[in-house]
């Protein structure tokens, strides 16, 4: 008879505590109390985590759980209590981790492969075009008779087109020295702006959060040109409601 399934086990001295630091960590409740001092929490295509109440061991396990995405995940883990989780992204050439410990000292490693990570920086498309508007009005007057319809979002600072899904927007305080800004969709922008970085680009504007979840940052190419980035979970391509112009 062969074996079947493989457990990690974890001793704790205090079971209540560990109980409550482990569904904070995972973000659920166990999938299983088997017996009292014994939690489990299972994961599909691999064998369960337990942990148990054993004072005599406690303290010196260590496990390690590979992610999709560790920054996605450590980024929850601080809505839920954490702080000050650092991701190692130097230290491996094969993976980003992060190393916590539990109240009675295990070490539990968060890791995932560096090739899923550099994925999230990759370019997903066009998202958005920022035309600089020093004479607001005159472009705003401009661009929707050219669409043929009014823009979404209309203020003084920013006017913004919904162009078949993609931002066409407008800003009074952008050099038309500068040329039109494109925003390029990625996955993570952190992660984008990172690899941007080791590209040989400089830094325009750090990652920031415009609200709604949506995260943009922007760098100058070697080329001069700026170049942006946003991670916008809301993004959904769709087609233009008239041929319009190009179409």
């Amino acid at each position: 008879m062969g074996f079947t399934t493989v457990c990690a086990g974890l001793a704790v001295a205090d079971f209540d505590a560990a109980l409550a630091w482990y569904e904070r960590l995972l973000g659920r409740p166990p999938d299983a109390r088997p017996m009292d001092g014994l939690a489990e929490w299972r994961f599909a295509g691999t064998g369960p985590i337990q942990v148990v109440e054993d004072a005599g061991r406690a303290g010196g396990s260590l496990i390690t759980l590979e992610l999709d995405d560790v920054r996605e995940h450590v980024a929850g883990l601080e809505g839920r209590g954490f702080r000050d989780v650092a991701i190692d992204d130097t230290s491996s050439d094969t993976v980003l981790f992060t190393t916590l410990a539990d109240p009675d000292g295990n070490a539990i490693t968060l890791v995932e492969p560096r090739a899923a990570a550099e994925a999230t920086s990759a370019l997903l498309g066009l998202r958005t075009a920022i035309y600089p508007a020093p004479d607001l009005e005159r472009s705003k007057t401009w661009f929707s008779g050219l669409l043929d319809f009014a823009p979404y979002f209309d203020e003084p600072f920013y006017v913004g087109f919904d162009v078949g899904g993609y931002e066409l927007a407008l800003h009074p305080g952008y050099d038309p020295a500068d040329g039109v800004r494109t925003y390029w969709g990625v996955a993570d922008a952190d992660a984008a702006l990172a690899a941007l970085h080791a590209a040989g680009a400089d830094e325009h504007e750090a990652v920031q959060d415009v609200g709604g979840g949506i995260r943009v940052a922007s760098v100058r190419e070697p080329g001069g040109a700026i170049l942006g980035v946003i991670e916008n979970p809301h993004f959904a391509a769709r087609n233009a409601a008239s041929p319009g112009p190009g179409r």
